[in-house]
């Protein structure tokens, strides 16, 4: 099922991808050592659940067709003896697909990404709105919208508070980000400082203001999040705390996924054993199209349940597990009805 699925879809990349390549002038050890000995761990990755899943399906399918586990329960052997063997390899699969997904793949994706950005879309295009960001324990930053690509930010402003009293204000109509120099060009800009009843307003067309923001901040670093191991994530996160990014969101599902897919892999298999052990019309291919359609509703529950995480104020941790915990409940309910 691994050697299937990747094939497929190297095929199908090469398909979309190849005028790229040949635009670009990447040469065949490129395409081969930089980018698809790095895109097919991050399939499999992806579809791991899934294919282990089915590989498990066909597999005990196939026994069942044949009457093995008729002669096999007829011997005396109780069904949960032969769930051990299932249990084990899912639980093992699940392990070296927790290390994967937290330390391995997330380096594989990084060197696919940079390929990519260099042969395929080298244009970082990303534009974030109505942005917020904690400077220190005192003071705050405000940018109606920022143009990662035009290094620009729309109504710039600085606050900064004194027991929770506004001391300092600084607003522009724009800014622009020198990287050469590390600060920000605020044009049309004004500053309002305020001590006790005392009231100062300066006005100016440019000036510079170095705060530790700056425009790789704001580049689509959502994106990037697969790349990160989970140490690194763990450390994002704190830090887009820190800063009040609103869509913590995301990177809190991309850290709870790196669980959860592991567990689904042993659900899943128990899942198609309690199907492939009943015997029924149309054997294997009823077991296949039975599969197939769990495995595409499982798909799309997950989608369905992290979407209002993302979207929502639904918690991310609820959200991603809530696919596990159900499929559970069915897996446990599929192997206590199944003819034993």
């Amino acid at each position: 099922m691994f050697v299937i699925t990747t094939v497929v879809s190297v095929i199908f990349d090469i398909s979309e991808k190849l005028s790229e390549f040949l635009t670009r002038g990447a040469s065949f050890q490129v395409i081969l050592f930089d980018y698809y000995i790095n895109f097919v761990p991050n399939i499999i990755n992806l579809l791991s659940p899934i294919i282990i899943f089915i590989a498990a399906l066909y597999f005990t399918s196939r026994l069942a067709n044949n009457t093995e586990f008729l002669a096999v329960l007829s011997s005396g052997t109780s069904y949960y003896r032969i769930l051990r063997p299932y249990l084990m390899v899912s639980i093992l699969l699940a392990l070296v697909d927790l290390g994967m997904k937290n330390y391995v793949i997330p380096r594989s994706y990084s060197r696919q990404i940079k390929f990519e950005f260099q042969y395929i879309d080298s244009k970082t295009t990303f534009q974030a709105v109505n942005i917020h960001r904690q400077i220190d324990k005192n003071s705050y930053f405000y940018a109606k919208s920022v143009d990662y690509q035009g290094k620009r930010a729309e109504r710039f402003t600085i606050e900064k508070f004194n027991a929770g009293q506004l001391v300092y204000k600084l607003r522009s109509d724009e800014a622009f980000y020198d990287s050469t120099k590390g600060n920000w060009n605020v044009k049309r800009f004004y500053i309002r400082t305020i001590d006790g009843m005392h009231e100062t307003l300066k006005t100016g067309d440019s000036m510079r203001v170095k705060i530790p923001i700056t425009i790789a901040d704001f580049s689509n670093t959502i994106k990037s999040m697969p790349s990160m191991t989970t140490p690194e994530l763990n450390s994002a996160i704190e830090t887009e705390k820190l800063k009040g990014n609103e869509n913590l969101s995301f990177y809190m599902v991309e850290k709870f996924r790196r669980f959860s897919m592991p567990l689904d892999i042993i659900i899943l298999v128990m899942i198609a054993v309690a199907l492939a052990t009943r015997k029924v019309r149309g054997g294997i291919g009823m077991h296949l199209i039975i599969g197939i359609l769990i495995a595409l509703s499982q798909v799309m529950f997950v989608r369905f349940t992290t979407t209002f995480a993302t979207k929502d104020d639904f918690p991310p941790l609820l959200a991603v597990f809530i696919p596990t915990i159900v499929y559970g409940i069915v897996a446990f309910g599929l192997i206590k009805t199944t003819p034993k």
